[in-house]
């Protein structure tokens, strides 16, 4: 189930880095890249007086995008890791277990498109999901009086499964990243959507912002209460859609090219892994252990892990008279 969210979840984000794709806006304010640089040995893998030197990049390796006009960077932005996207803010009744940090004026939609697969601003953890016999009870007599149905749950786990995010820095001149382990292919673009400074307005609360949770970790229980509640205002972005040159860039489909969280080999590579998430606040993560499995096999293995996952949770709506 945790492998199912995790696919799910891509899914939803490359259809929303589809919808962002536009035309260039104007050439002045547009972002340029200049040239892409290994971070760890400072080679120049792309310069822009040779556009047509694609390179080959393997998902998960660090590199700098360098050039101009990148903007401020992108909304929520959280360091990879554990921690919670940037700009929350907690309710009047409780903190989270992990509070949102705060969030720079001036961010924007921003994003680092691979083809149509775009490198994550933020961290997405999955727990493993239960259901609670008395929850169950109550939903199922919930159900029956046509009330919302609440059943599911996820105990909360100091280092969860964890799909780190990619973006370690993000400034006009410089964007220091991580090719995303879902990356199959080019071209390399950076797109900018500015925001207008208004928010989406709360019907229940006229002139008031409304205040959204995280549905990633909306379901988050530790001593049977819900450990992340902090909310986020929901952004108004303008027309305009800034989209840079476009960088041709060949991506590594091997198993042995495509590298997650953890040390190049070893016994231990899994639970130096945990020790690297769990240091994340502090210490760069190394995304260096290959996942040994190709792009191909990862697609079929997720969709085969999707369909079970969404067939495991039909079962018990169809239990509960859930439509």
């Amino acid at each position: 189930m945790v492998i199912a969210r995790r696919i799910a979840g891509a899914l939803l984000l490359i259809a929303s880095a589809c919808a962002l794709w536009r035309a260039p806006a104007g050439a002045a304010d547009a972002p340029v890249i200049e040239s892409i640089v290994d971070r760890n040995s400072g080679e120049i893998l792309w310069p822009k007086a040779d556009p047509s030197a694609g390179p080959l990049l393997k998902p998960g390796q660090a590199i700098l995008l360098k050039g101009r006009n990148f903007g401020p960077g992108p909304l929520t932005a959280a360091r990879p890791g554990l921690g919670p996207p940037a700009g929350g803010v907690p309710p009047g009744d409780g903190r989270s277990i992990a509070a949102s940090p705060p969030e720079a004026a001036g961010k924007e939609l921003s994003k680092v498109l691979f083809g149509t697969v775009r490198a994550l601003e933020r961290n997405l953890s999955s727990y493993r999901a239960q259901i609670s016999l008395s929850t169950g009870l109550t939903a199922l007599l919930t159900s029956l009086q046509s009330q919302p149905v609440d059943y599911f749950y996820e105990p909360w786990v100091r280092i969860p499964d964890t799909w780190s995010g990619d973006i370690y820095a993000w400034s006009d001149t410089e964007i220091d990243l991580t090719v995303p382990i879902t990356a199959y292919e080019g071209p390399i673009q950076v797109i900018r959507i500015p925001v207008t400074g208004a928010y989406v307005a709360d019907i229940r609360k006229p002139g008031q912002p409304v205040l959204y949770g995280d549905p990633n970790t909306a379901r988050v229980e530790h001593d049977k209460r819900y450990v992340y509640v902090d909310l986020w205002r929901i952004a108004r972005t303008g027309e305009a859609v800034l989209a840079s040159n476009a960088i041709p860039a060949t991506i590594a489909l091997d198993g042995g090219d495509r590298l997650q969280v953890g040390p190049a080999a070893g016994p231990d590579a899994e639970a130096r892994a945990q020790e690297m998430l769990a240091a994340a606040d502090a210490v760069r993560l190394v995304k260096a252990r290959p996942t040994l499995r190709s792009a191909a096999d990862q697609y079929a293995y997720g969709e085969r892990a999707f369909w079970a996952w969404d067939w495991n949770l039909a079962f018990p709506h169809l239990v509960l008279g859930v439509d």
